[in-house]
């Protein structure tokens, strides 16, 4: 006769082997690559979602609290993972926090929304359209770049309508306000006779077309800073002076391949992870406007497809991949995870965001 196992022994085991997977999978969670400084990234909490893989996250805003969609519901969570409101906001929305404001914005019907920090409705502007971008400005206006990448729309703290820029020749790449000096650059892509260039304009707020710079070549990105208007292109940064059609400066940086403008710091990529094609070695530049000058230097390892900035840290992204760099230590910290990141913040606390297809965490960074 066979001798049974005491299913107190057998309970003992599954236990034992629960905690096991359980201690894995919360392992699996954060995979962390070590790094020379000693760095570390610790997930506080996390707060469980339901995305498609690809999803573009436009629908989760982190900075002063956590926002985001599920079924139809918009959720607000303090960054002590505390519930804070909640309202139903159907369809396809993309939020966009700014200090004490969020503004959801319809992307089919074009319905836009601004609550505050506490779930109160502050504005609202029913049906503009389909719409493919939404910024919050620091002067609570609006900037909408509408889906067929032809007209901007601009609304003022109460979601009046204040203009309507029409691009009837070609397609908006890029749209970048500058609410200080009550400017707003627009990177505009034109086919010339079967030959592709672009076009920098620059207006003012309430829609004035003030200035155009048309170029031949094509261009990478366009920002007004002061009383200048800078184009990016592959060789460099050109300057030119509002109301002056040459430039009055030309900054040489070789191989420039994407851009991300955070306060008066221009980060660039530039070069090429095959250093044999003459492109240089893959680096993340960062270049002072202020000081004409480059503060911040780094070799890459990995391309990145997303970039976020915020005072000394800078995080960049690849796929499952996560960077963590500083203005003064350069890279400090590779961390790889299972499953794609689709999005990151760095909040104001200094806790980093990070959001995946199903869930959002926030993480201490231990240095």
């Amino acid at each position: 006769m066979k001798r049974r196992t005491p299913l107190i022994i057998v309970l003992s085991l599954l236990l034992i082997s629960l905690v096991l997977i359980g201690l894995n999978f919360d392992r699996l969670r954060g995979v962390i690559s070590g790094s020379a400084s000693g760095a570390a990234l610790e997930q506080v909490f996390d707060i469980p979602i339901t995305r498609d893989p690809t999803d573009d996250m436009k629908n989760v805003a982190l900075g002063e609290a956590i926002y985001y969609t599920e079924n139809d519901i918009l959720y607000a969570r303090s960054l002590d993972n505390q519930p804070l409101w909640e309202i139903p906001l159907p369809g396809e929305v993309i939020l966009y926090n700014l200090s004490d404001k969020l503004l959801a914005a319809e992307e089919t019907v074009g319905n836009l929304y601004v609550f505050s920090a506490q779930g109160e409705l502050l504005a609202s502007h029913l049906g503009i359209g389909p719409i493919d971008r939404a910024e919050l400005l620091e002067t609570g206006q609006v900037v909408v770049v509408m889906q067929d990448s032809r007209q901007l729309q601009i609304f003022d703290e109460t979601l009046k309508s204040m203009a309507k820029i029409d691009v009837p020749e070609g397609v908006i790449l890029n749209a970048n306000a500058n609410p200080e000096y009550n400017r707003l650059s627009a990177l505009i892509l034109e086919d010339s006779d079967g030959e592709l260039k672009t076009s920098a304009i620059l207006y003012n707020l309430q829609g004035e077309a003030l200035q155009v710079i048309s170029r031949d070549d094509i261009a990478i990105n366009t920002y007004s800073y002061r009383d200048e208007i800078l184009v990016v292109v592959p060789s460099g940064i050109v300057v030119y002076k509002e109301m002056l059609t040459r430039p009055v400066e030309v900054i040489e940086i070789d191989n420039i391949k994407s851009t991300h403008l955070d306060g008066t710091t221009l980060y660039l990529e530039t070069g090429s992870l095959d250093a044999t094609q003459g492109q240089g070695e893959l680096a993340l530049t960062g270049y002072s406007l202020a000081d004409r000058a480059v503060e911040f230097h780094n070799k890459l390892t990995t391309k990145y497809d997303k970039i976020v900035t915020q005072g000394e840290r800078i995080l960049t992204l690849d796929k499952n991949s996560l960077d963590v760099h500083t203005l003064s230590d350069g890279k400090i910290l590779s961390q790889t995870y299972p499953v794609s990141i689709r999005k990151a913040a760095i909040l104001p606390d200094g806790r980093i965001g990070l959001v995946f297809p199903e869930r959002i965490t926030l993480n201490q960074l231990k240095h």
